[in-house]
C-alpha cells in the first residue's frame, strides 16, 4: 500500500486504499473493528490530524477509504509532506499496520492563503 498522495490545501479528498496480502491478493476485511489514518510531520512527531477509514463493499475487496477535512491542511501556506499510516483493529482485536504512505499538500493559488 506505500504511495505518495498528492492532495491541494484546504481540499476534502476521499483516499482509497486497497491492503493486499503478502501474496498480493486483496486482504479480506470482513469483521474490522476499525481502521485509524493517521498523518505526523515527522514519524515520531505529534498526530497532526487522524481520521476513521471505512471498509468498502464488499470486504473481501481490501478496499477502504479516509475522508479528510478542509481544517486538516486550511493553515498550511507552502507545499507539506506528511507520513502517514493506517491502523487496522480485527474483531479479535489483533492489530495490522498498513501503509507508510506520504501525503503532499501544496498550496492552492485560487483561494489564497
Amino acid at each position: 500500500m506505500a504511495q505518495t498522495l498528492y492532495i491541494y490545501r484546504d481540499n476534502t479528498p476521499t483516499l482509497s486504499f486497497a491492503v493486499k496480502n503478502p501474496d498480493g491478493t486483496p486482504a479480506n476485511l470482513t469483521g474490522v473493528q476499525s481502521i485509524v489514518f493517521t498523518a505526523r510531520l515527522d514519524p515520531a512527531g505529534p498526530v497532526m490530524f487522524s481520521h476513521a477509514g471505512a471498509v468498502q463493499s464488499p470486504a473481501t475487496s481490501g478496499i477502504f477509504t479516509v475522508t479528510l477535512i478542509e481544517s486538516d491542511t486550511k493553515l498550511l501556506t507552502t507545499t507539506t509532506m506528511f507520513y502517514c499510516d493506517a491502523l487496522i483493529t480485527d474483531g479479535s482485536g489483533n492489530l495490522d499496520t498498513v501503509g507508510s504512505n506520504t501525503l503532499i499538500v501544496s498550496p492552492n493559488i485560487t483561494r489564497g492563503p
